[in-house]
């Protein structure tokens, strides 16, 4: 046994020790040196006036500011006001208490400057900081000090002559408020500097260096990331802050391009749609454009392109993008032609930037300035403000309208000032915009708000939504977003945007409207065929039930059977899903009517048809009445029973009367039974749709909508329609701060009976919504996590999983997902793994899931080695790491996407999964036919979906 010496830890702790002794003798000695020094300056210490404590007023908070400026009712009932609309759970505000309705002076400003003092020892507080070149001017600063009072030393006997230690001046508020403002200028500049930082990708040497392993084996279990190619590096750690938290105003890299030479338009190569175009240059024969495109990209990374050059580019570009989405389009091969589609559409979605960042080279300036005297638009506010409260006082409505158009709100921070009100004043502006310009608003509400000062309070607010845009800076966020597909990237190209489309210039705002076709695009699409549906639609068993009613005027009772066949029905409709639900069946009953002297036996059939039409759209499922119409109505006699039937001639009249009697009554009972049918088809399609569409809403809501509310994911319709064979929904899912899809989604099998497309933005925004970002787990509280926000149980981890190992999250990009390459790619960015004495820090998990197809069942299954990306990653450390991953991700695990009871489901008989296509940040899914010939990869060259 090797035997290895630990090293003696008392020198460390005699060290600290020393330090602790030190920390306390210090003071004595100082104060023992100064009285052998100055006898005189410890008694004056005495003596010194009690310092004056300056008192800051500092703004209230939106909720304070809120309860403060509430004013009792007073009974005026106000105008009559429509109702207003209930915003969607995205955007409901919070709960706040009951308050008084709106005054005309319920809003004060709180934040007013404070009125000079005059007199001996006045001074005056400034937030502004001066330039200064040194810190000397601090020690001789000009300007009213405070009185010092004189200091009387005591009597003491004489001491020899000493030489005096140089004056140290009684220190001036004044200097130290000089003082204060320096640092915090100094403060704030530095963090102006941090972000955004974008610098060309190009190859660097970082220090330390990196280790890197090639991956050379699928059983290399301590494998690494291999080598980013060029341009796919990042100068950024996972622990930065979040976007959010750092600037991205023009001003930040000034003082960057001041030392730099003259930039090229595009800071960022585009080296994806390099990547792209040629690719759809090796297409062959048809793909000349991308040919000539490519070749005319480097002159938007020339260093000194001139601008007429550029535009002549550009001209050049919206030519060849035009003609190589019309060539694409053309293709045969359903592979290649998503190629050349994916690179004709990749430069379209660009032009547009591309034009404003020559535009604003042109200007020499951003385009978008930022907007002048906002502080004094605040007053403005209060005054419209003011109008709002004498419209809605007194009133339900009133209170509602305040609550929705968030008045409350807009009030606390209009009454407050300072640079740190910037962005929820913004986030509050864009809200209220939002709702006054709602498509759920009715023409009532519409003609309140036209009425109502809202056109001038969203005017006066503009301002508030709007800020600084540097188009380089954004083109430079797209390349990089469009490379690495980072969240704290598209974050800051969401806000970008919503400045630019309240910035109130028309050029700005078209800009604003191509990027959230471009970047904001639908990232969920869902086709279902009629087939499909009546698939899936349950049918009804047959029904027997007692007859007791009485028609015609005599009492018939016996039992009637009712079958019924459901069937759904599409209905085109070019704005929602119109569906009509359709019942086909028939009542066979068998009935007798007992009259004396006989009783009359009669068989029935009554065949009908009901119809109950359904519209799902974004405004909510909407049922109609159902409506039915009988058909073949026919009633036989089937005996007489009769007690006077053994008598030969007196049984035989009876018989007769009795007969007689039924065929007299037929046509009143018939008519009867029609109207009885009728009326029990309708209620009960009503009754049973109603009953089967509330089952489905719960349970949509229960499975779909609160997880969604959990992890505060909003989803927005963007497109409904119905054709003769498919009803369509195309989603996004993303909020106003988020990003959708910005490639071309696959298409799918023209015989899909199901096709669900998803593209990974919606999975990102979903990750991001767990909360992970900047948090600390062990590993069961990381399972607990996700159950709780995921509203679904976890499996556990494995029990071998040392309970120690936490896991701190960085506080951007946690998680994120990319679908490239048939394969999904999960990336974990972590700050930091403690197990033990072991720290890692700044390292990067890459997870890779394949999909596997068995049947109908459809299942991700992890594939290949865990792989890390961090500096100093040695052979320790990458131990550490898989002996954690390795478990939290273990091998083989399986995510299934299609319920495996599905296989085997008679519903589902002769179908197979026809299309698993993941490439371009697209998971495309199909359902169709079932044939030997087919494949789960590709789809059929003359078979796919028109839309």
């Amino acid at each position: 046994m090797e035997w290895i010496r630990r090293r003696a830890r008392w020198p460390r702790v005699a060290a600290l020790l020393l330090l602790f002794g030190l920390t306390v003798a210090a003071p004595r000695c100082w104060h023992w040196l100064r009285e052998q020094r100055n006898p005189s300056a410890a008694t004056a210490l005495d003596d010194r006036p009690t310092p004056i404590k300056v008192v800051r007023i500092e703004p209230l908070p939106a909720e304070t500011v809120d309860a403060a400026t509430t004013l009792p009712a007073i009974h005026d009932a106000g105008p009559e006001l429509p109702p207003v609309v209930v915003p969607s759970p995205a955007s409901r505000p919070a709960l706040r208490p009951a308050s008084a309705p709106l005054l005309e002076d319920d809003y004060a400003l709180v934040d007013d400057p404070l009125p000079p003092r005059h007199g001996t020892g006045a001074f005056t507080l400034s937030n502004q900081v001066e330039a200064m070149p040194s810190m000397a001017p601090l020690a001789t600063s000009s300007g009213p000090r405070l009185p010092t009072p004189e200091r009387t030393a005591p009597t003491a006997p004489p001491t020899p002559p000493a030489i005096p230690a140089p004056a140290q001046p009684a220190p001036d508020v004044t200097q130290l408020l000089a003082m204060r403002d320096a640092v915090a200028q100094l403060v704030a500049g530095v963090r102006q500097i941090e972000l955004p930082r974008i610098e060309p990708l190009a190859p660097r040497i970082e220090s330390p260096v990196p280790v890197r392993v090639q991956v050379t084996s699928e059983y290399d279990r301590l494998a690494m990331a291999p080598p980013r190619e060029e341009g796919e590096g990042d100068d950024v750690t996972p622990t930065e802050r979040s976007p959010h938290d750092s600037p991205i105003e023009p001003e930040a890299e000034a003082h960057v391009a001041a030392r730099q030479a003259p930039r090229p338009l595009l800071v960022i190569a585009p080296t994806v749609l390099a990547e792209q175009l040629e690719q759809a240059a090796d297409l062959g024969r048809g793909m000349s454009w991308a040919a000539e495109a490519l070749a005319l990209l480097p002159t938007m990374t020339a260093p000194e392109v001139s601008l007429a050059d550029a535009e002549a580019a550009l001209a050049q570009f919206d030519r060849l993008a035009a003609i190589g989405l019309d060539e694409s389009l053309a293709v045969r091969d359903p592979a290649e032609q998503r190629t050349a589609i994916r690179a004709a559409k990749s430069l379209a979605r660009r032009l547009p930037l591309w034009h404003a960042l020559v535009d604003e080279r042109q200007a020499g300036v951003p385009l978008l300035q930022p907007h002048e005297a906002v502080e004094a638009d605040a007053a403005r506010v209060m005054q419209l403000l003011h109008e709002f409260a004498a419209l809605t006082a007194g009133s339900d409505a009133g209170t509602a309208w305040r609550d929705y158009l968030l008045l409350d709100q807009l009030a606390a921070l209009a009454s407050v000032g300072g640079a740190d009100r910037t962005a929820p004043r913004r986030q509050i502006a864009r809200r209220f915009l939002a709702r006054i310009e709602s498509d759920r608003l009715t023409d009532a509400q519409r003609a309140f708000l036209a009425a109502s000062p809202a056109p001038r309070l969203a005017e006066a607010l503009a301002p508030w939504a709007t800020g600084p845009v540097k188009i380089s800076t954004l083109a430079a966020l797209a390349e990089r977003y469009e490379l690495r597909g980072a969240q704290r990237d598209a974050d800051l190209i969401a806000e970008l945007q919503a400045r630019l489309a309240h910035g109130g210039d028309p050029r700005l705002a078209e800009l604003a409207d191509h990027l959230d076709r471009a970047y904001r695009n639908g990232n969920m699409r869902l086709a279902v065929t009629e087939d499909l549906l009546n698939r899936l639609t349950p049918q009804p068993a047959p029904q027997t039930t007692p007859v007791h009613e009485r028609i015609a005027g005599i009492d018939v009772r016996g039992r009637a059977r009712t079958t019924t066949k459901l069937a759904v029905r599409l209905t085109p409709d070019p704005h929602q899903w119109n569906l009509g639900i359709e019942a086909a069946g028939a009542v066979q009953s068998q009935t007798y009517s007992k009259t004396w002297p006989a009783k009359v036996r009669n068989n029935g059939r009554v065949e009908y048809e009901a119809r109950k039409d359904v519209k799902i759209g974004a405004e909510g499922v909407q049922l109609a009445p159902a409506e039915a119409r009988t058909g073949t109505n026919r009633s036989t006699l089937a005996g007489v029973d009769s007690t006077f039937e053994p008598l030969p001639i007196v049984g035989a009249l009876v018989e007769n009367y009795a007969i007689e009697k039924n065929q007299e009554r037929r046509p009143r009972a018939l008519s009867q039974v029609r109207i009885k049918v009728q009326r029990t088809a309708k209620s009960r399609l009503d009754r049973e749709a109603d009953a089967k569409l509330s089952e489905f809403e719960e349970q949509f809501r229960t499975t779909v909508l609160e997880p969604l509310e959990k992890i505060s994911l909003a989803v927005e319709p963007l497109e409904m329609y119905t054709t003769d064979q498919r009803a369509v929904m195309r989603l996004r899912m993303a909020d106003a701060g988020q990003l959708g899809a910005h490639t071309p989604r696959p298409s799918a099998p023209g015989d899909s009976l199901a096709s669900v497309q998803l593209h990974e933005s919606a999975l990102n925004n979903a990750a991001r919504g767990l909360g992970l970002e900047g948090c600390k787990f062990t590993s069961a509280e990381l399972y607990e996590t996700l159950a709780q926000r995921l509203g679904r149980p976890m499996a556990p981890p494995q029990r071998d999983l040392s309970a120690r190992a936490t896991v701190t999250f960085a506080n951007t990009d946690a998680a994120r997902l990319r679908c490239h390459g048939d394969r999904i790619e999960l990336t974990l960015s972590i700050a930091e793994l403690a197990q033990g004495r072991d720290r890692i820090r700044n390292v990067e998990v890459h997870a890779f899931f394949r999909p596997v197809v068995e049947g109908l069942e459809l299942k991700l299954v992890r594939d290949g080695s865990l792989q890390f990306n961090g500096p100093r990653l040695l052979t320790g450390p990458r131990i550490v790491l898989h002996s954690v991953f390795g478990k939290l991700l273990p091998k083989d695990q399986e995510v299934v996407l299609l319920a495996p009871h599905v296989d085997g489901d008679p519903r589902f008989a002769g179908l197979m999964v026809t299309q698993l296509v993941i490439e371009d940040g697209w998971i495309a899914l199909a359902l169709g036919p079932e044939s030997p010939e087919r494949t789960a990869w590709r789809s059929d060259p003359m078979t796919t979906e028109s839309r």
